[in-house]
């Protein structure tokens, strides 16, 4: 039988722990393992998705920006979030996301010239005040920090 010493199971777990654990490149992992833990987070959340890129550039250098195109590729549409329709700021809205309980407040501009009518598939929905243009505002979680939104419009 082994003693307690040479276990190491004399020493406090974090020092166990810390002695164990060997360092890791986590930057430099494969271009492919990062495409397939990306890939895996983004059918979860989009949010998700975000914050996996926001830890490391190179990550970030192997994974498609949900900010470029014209914000209508599925994949990066918010699911499962919802529009609080009261805010403090007439542009802003406040995303709720109802399955892990996270919150984004997005800034629409369009709002200043738009009423907003619903949302449907992760998008906003808006009529123009001047008219009856209805517009598909893309803006999502991925555009909280101010990005210009892409719209869709149709007459």
């Amino acid at each position: 039988m082994t003693s307690r010493l040479a276990r190491g199971l004399d020493q406090p777990v974090a020092k166990r722990t810390r002695a164990a654990t060997k360092w890791r490149d986590w930057k430099n992992l494969p271009t492919d393992l990062v495409k397939d833990i990306s890939g895996r987070l983004l059918t979860f959340d989009v949010a998700e998705y975000l914050r996996f890129r926001a830890k490391c550039k190179p990550w970030r250098d192997c994974t498609d920006n949900p900010r470029t195109g014209d914000g209508m590729d599925t994949p990066f549409r918010p699911r499962d979030w919802i529009v609080l329709y009261r805010c403090s700021d007439p542009s802003g809205r406040t995303l709720v996301n109802v399955v892990t309980s996270a919150r984004a407040y997005v800034n629409f501009p369009e709002l200043a010239t738009h009423d907003q009518l619903g949302t449907s598939d992760g998008l906003l929905v808006l009529v123009n005040k001047g008219g009856n243009d209805v517009s598909l505002s893309t803006r999502s979680p991925a555009h909280s920090s101010g990005s210009r939104p892409s719209s869709s419009t149709r007459p």
